[in-house]
């Protein structure tokens, strides 16, 4: 290639680390005569400029150039893009079909940014391949217009999807507790429960409650048993009515309901990274409607010496990678769900304790009275026998 301008800063930046120089020569590989921007021999100083300014930014930045819009960008933005970089290099915005859902939105961006000097948008989602998967990615985004000779525009991205996603697991669980809390009993809990997560499609794809059904006066049998029975209690998603097992117990050999038997055993969460086929698809008419390939089994206890009365189990996002982060959301959940569970365990047995207490109570009362009574009537019978004893003794004097 012919020594220009654009080469220059070609040149230049690739005085950088190995895997600067692999970007610029990324850059340099494009058919951009393609293009209506021509060969690179072609474009104006001002854009060489603007260029060598855009690929040493550490925030991800693009350029949008010529009237197909032509992605041109730094190696930051094109980690913040995850797998569709280096795919989408050199290509027409437009023509990204992971995007195209966006284009009118995008148009709009490029339409605000041609009035004013800088047209920044709140933060939005937009979804980027990573290993083969969609993922949700969190943008800020600031606009700006190039100068009507170069015909394009300048992309500067703020990534906010840790801070968002952090601040939206919180509120979630914040909003989930206080409605949970609102049961009065284990019975009036399940539907509460399961309501509440139908309510958030997104971030919980599908959903599942088994439980003891075990009462008080029940309990002591079962606990001597060692085998307590878990009962479906309601599902949230698209499923056909055989899709959960109405029970399972510690001895079922059903495949996809070891991760349960697994959680009551070990009395802590397990994490299913291969749903059955019949429980992924229940995913499909709701939130982003993927096929929901991962799942969680939340129980409710937090220590081996606590019962696992119920379990949750829950669809983890499709969009969401499962990182640190998104693993301590899952335990703050299986807290606040354990709590709940634990709290009104306690309130029910508390109150038939009370009932059996005040029975009992009520039991001695009675008896004391029959034996006071009994008293009474020995006392009087006693009495009159001796009234008769003494009338006699009387009769034969």
């Amino acid at each position: 290639m012919e020594d220009n301008n654009v080469e220059s800063v070609l040149q230049l930046l690739e005085k950088g680390d190995a895997s600067a120089n692999a970007h610029i020569q990324l850059i340099r590989a494009m058919n951009w005569q393609q293009y209506s921007i021509g060969p690179m021999s072609s474009w104006p100083r001002e854009l060489s400029t603007i260029i060598y300014l855009v690929m040493v930014a550490p925030q991800p930045q693009c350029l949008l150039i010529g009237k197909e819009n032509v992605l041109l960008y730094n190696a930051a933005y094109g980690k913040m893009v995850r797998s569709l970089h280096p795919g989408i290099m050199g290509q027409p915005l437009d023509t990204i079909k992971e995007w195209q859902g966006y284009g009118a939105k995008m148009a709009s961006h490029r339409r605000n940014a041609a009035l004013v000097p800088t047209y920044s948008c709140p933060s939005f989602v937009i979804p980027m391949m990573n290993n083969g998967r969609l993922e949700n990615v969190h943008l800020q985004l600031d606009v700006s217009a190039l100068p009507p000779s170069l015909q394009g525009f300048h992309l500067c991205f703020e990534e906010t999807t840790d801070c968002d996603l952090r601040e939206r697991r919180r509120s979630t669980v914040r909003e989930l507790s206080e409605i949970w809390s609102s049961a009065s009993d284990l019975p009036s809990l399940w539907p509460i429960v399961l309501k509440s997560l139908v309510e958030n499609p997104e971030d919980f794809p599908i959903a599942a409650i088994y439980s003891t059904r075990r009462l008080p006066e029940s309990r002591g049998h079962q606990e001597r048993a060692g085998r307590p029975r878990y009962y479906l209690e309601g599902s949230v998603g698209d499923f056909d009515d055989s899709t959960f097992a109405p029970y399972f117990d510690l001895d079922t050999t059903n495949p996809s309901l070891q991760p349960l038997r697994q959680a009551v055993s070990f009395k802590s969460q397990v994490t299913i990274n291969n749903l059955p086929d019949e429980w992924s698809k229940g995913s499909l008419q709701r939130g982003t409607r993927d096929l929901c390939t991962e799942a969680a089994v939340l129980p409710s206890s937090l220590t081996r010496y606590q019962d696992v009365e119920a379990l949750l189990v829950i669809g983890l996002p499709t969009r969401a990678l499962l990182d640190e982060p998104h693993q301590q959301h899952i335990k703050h959940l299986q807290r606040e769900f354990a709590d709940v569970v634990n709290n009104l365990v306690a309130t029910t047995e508390a109150a038939y304790k009370r009932k059996e207490d005040a029975r009992r109570n009520q039991l001695e009362k009675d008896l004391l009275a029959k034996e006071l009574a009994l008293r009474q009537q020995e006392a009087e019978l006693a009495t009159t026998l001796a009234e008769k004893v003494l009338s006699v003794i009387d009769q034969v004097e």
